[in-house]
């Protein structure tokens, strides 16, 4: 498909009127088989993450039963573990690859559209919107998308497959701690329900104090002839000034929050990790639900990494709610209904002549005091003529 037609068909998205999700799932149209390749090429990179604590425990039951296994098993697990290690060279490259290839074309599909749109835009739309809050959205917001999707393609595939084996295997070896499998989902979608509004509240104050922050910069760029040429520089500053304590306010009260759900999230599943541990441990000592010690570690290794895995997700819900956040604010453009259809027009190549301004004035909105009135003036062809003020 041409780019152009898959920008416009982009544009006639509705962002806001949907589930971000679908969203994203709309915006990788046409790289799903990359994204599919990329989740295989995971499995098998990441495979001596999960498979390392079922070897670990059969080394273990090979050590501490060698009655029931001879040394070649030993042998054998070493050398399956050295294989696995080392396809995570090619894997990893691959993925990553495959990954990349998909996020970028996302990332550049995305502001192809919004550039196209903004020059489908009304003047009106460019007068209520200051030039830093459209140059955020059009950078900022596109690549935090693009970093939410890597994020996301590095940790949801590794909870997941993580899971699946360790539910597996535990299920084999050792079914009546299943529980605390069981036990670490209701954890993780409490920790989301109790503080995910909240979390939304803040990404989205923080965007609007970037956008602010972003204008207040720009406009004092392109003013700094003007404040200097009337000496109120220090004015000008205290006014960026507030704005960049405005961000860093915003900032801090968004990282507040984050910490806090980051620390409830990790005390709550460190918790059930030692209860987990430490059944699995008294069941040994005592010969109960035929665990052996190699169980014992194969159940502690299965729950650190489930562990590490679901606390990773839970401290990605963060940066997810900021790419939702940069999805919405996107679609403030792309869904803007401020066009001018300038299509097949005659395009104007040379300027020829002179104008004249006779009584002009000029009135701000929301005001009724004249900027300039009564204005009269003749500009000759190739004179320049500013008015400050």
């Amino acid at each position: 498909m041409p780019a152009g037609n898959h920008q416009g068909q982009i544009l006639e998205r509705r962002y806001r009127g949907e589930h971000p999700f679908h969203t994203l799932l709309y915006l990788f149209q046409g790289d799903y088989a990359n994204l599919l390749k990329a989740v295989v090429y995971y499995v098998i990179k990441h495979s001596g993450v999960w498979a390392m604590p079922l070897i670990t425990a059969s080394i273990i039951d090979v050590v501490t039963q060698p009655e029931k296994h001879p040394i070649t098993d030993l042998w054998f697990y070493l050398g399956v573990l050295v294989v696995i290690l080392l396809l995570n060279i090619p894997t990893h490259y691959l993925y990553i690859r495959c990954i990349s290839t998909a996020t970028r074309r996302m990332e550049t599909k995305l502001r192809a559209a919004l550039a196209r749109r903004l020059q489908q835009l009304s003047m009106i739309f460019y007068a209520r919107r200051s030039t830093g809050a459209l140059q955020t959205k059009l950078l900022r917001d596109v690549e935090v998308i693009q970093q939410m999707m890597m994020q996301l393609f590095q940790v949801i595939p590794s909870a997941s497959i993580t899971l699946v084996f360790a539910i597996g295997v535990t299920a084999v070896r050792a079914p009546v701690f299943l529980i605390f499998y069981v036990i670490a989902v209701p954890i993780s979608v409490l920790l989301n329900k109790y503080l995910r509004s909240t979390i939304q509240e803040r990404n989205r104050d923080f965007r609007h104090e970037v956008e602010d922050m972003s204008s207040a910069l720009i406009e004092m760029i392109n003013l700094i002839p003007i404040t200097r040429a009337h000496g109120i520089e220090h004015h000008e500053l205290r006014r960026v000034e507030r704005k960049l304590d405005n961000v860093r306010e915003a900032g801090v009260r968004l990282d507040s929050i984050n910490a806090v759900f980051g620390a409830m999230a990790w005390v709550a599943f460190r918790i059930t990790e030692m209860l987990c541990l430490g059944l699995a441990a008294y069941a040994a000592y005592k010969h109960l639900f035929s665990v052996s010690v190699g169980d014992v570690i194969m159940l502690a290794g299965f729950f650190s990494n489930l562990t590490s895995s679901v606390l990773m997700i839970l401290n990605l819900i963060p940066d997810i709610t900021r790419g939702f956040e940069s999805i919405y604010s996107i679609g403030e453009v792309l869904e803007c209904p401020d066009l001018e259809q300038n299509e097949g027009k005659t395009p104007v190549e040379k300027v020829h002549g002179q104008f004249t301004f006779d009584g002009v004035g000029f009135v701000y909105p929301d005001t009724d005091e004249h900027s300039l009135c009564d204005i009269s003036l003749h500009v000759q062809p190739g004179e320049t003529l500013a008015i400050v003020g």
